[in-house]
């Protein structure tokens, strides 16, 4: 596999899985996807190793995918019942915030080395979106093997015990807030480092999959709100 000449730590190799299922935008934007990790690790100062398994999905498949995935790290920590409500409680919360059909284009897994791709159209260049998207959760992928990250897990999985197990209100509030922090520190790295490549022009368009009927989106607070997972 061949990287782009500027300095990188991403010896990274990808499995990219239901490869059929992407969209003819997608796949495009998949013809990227070394450049865009080998950028993700530039700009990061951070490396990307190992395997890293990239999965096609559909907004159906991503969500019970991600429920899944939650469930199965927390019912461990705080029991299946809790873990339930735990998932219930912030899907009403997206919804309520977010709206019923809101879906994000990608995700990372916490723990593992894995990003998932949810097909989309519903926008007015949908191969620059994804390519954003491929880059922006790269970055996390990088930022996995960061001492802030561990301690941003540490502290959220202990929050959540807090308000879940030992029932300590005060405890569990002071440990959310202090997770908050550290991930808006992680996603504001992630934010920035998007917005900067995107400006720089690093990450472009063939253009052979515009929208012309759907307008670029402006940013607002919500529609540039990302959750690192």
């Amino acid at each position: 596999m061949t990287f782009p000449q500027f300095p990188h730590q991403c010896t990274a190799h990808f499995k990219i899985h239901n490869y059929s299922r992407a969209t003819p935008a997608l796949q495009e934007a998949l013809k990227d996807l070394p450049r865009l990790a080998a950028l993700a690790s530039h700009e990061t100062g951070l490396p990307i190793t190992g395997e890293v398994d990239i999965r096609i999905m559909t907004h159906n498949s991503a969500k019970h995918s991600m429920r899944a995935d939650t469930l199965k790290r927390y019912i461990p920590l705080i029991g299946a019942k809790n873990a339930q409500r735990m998932i219930s409680q912030e899907e009403k919360f997206n919804k309520l915030i977010y709206g019923k059909g809101v879906t994000v284009a990608g995700t990372t897994n916490p723990v593992k080395k894995e990003l998932s791709l949810i097909n989309t159209s519903g926008h007015h260049d949908p191969e620059l979106h994804l390519k954003e998207t491929i880059f922006h959760e790269m970055v996390h992928i990088a930022q996995q093997s960061t001492t802030l990250t561990h301690q941003y897990q540490r502290i959220a999985h202990a929050s959540t015990k807090a308000a879940y197990v030992s029932l300590n209100r005060k405890d569990a509030r002071k440990l959310n807030a202090k997770a908050n922090f550290l991930r808006k520190i992680i996603e504001g790295q992630a934010n920035y480092l998007t917005k900067k490549v995107i400006n720089e022009e690093k990450i472009t368009s063939s253009l052979e999959f515009i929208n012309s009927d759907r307008q670029p989106k402006k940013p607002t607070i919500l529609n540039t709100m990302r959750y690192y997972y």
